[in-house]
């Protein structure tokens, strides 16, 4: 687990392409237009996967219908369903 990239969650709830590690992307729950690079990863292997993703984009409607999804998996009315599930959970 690496924690949590305030840039990174604002880049996919924008719906921007971009490339993140692949445990940081894991962790942040990003879209697949988040590019996925090895944890440990080498300046060759990243300018590769600029190129790729330059020369292949995403599609802009399959982009906003998972950014749709992200955003409401990551409302905050899911985090307080998610906490009322829990603390409802606790009651005797």
């Amino acid at each position: 687990m690496l924690g949590v990239s305030g840039p990174l969650s604002d880049l996919a709830a924008f719906g921007t392409p971009s490339l993140a590690s692949r445990g940081l992307a894991i962790d942040v729950g990003a879209p697949d237009y988040v590019d996925r690079l090895p944890d440990e990863v080498s300046p060759v292997l990243l300018a590769e996967a600029i190129e790729h993703r330059l020369a292949h984009p995403a599609d802009r409607a399959v982009i906003e219908a998972q950014r749709l999804e992200y955003l409401d998996r990551k409302s905050p009315r899911r985090y307080a369903e998610a906490l009322l599930a829990v603390l409802t959970s606790l009651q005797p």
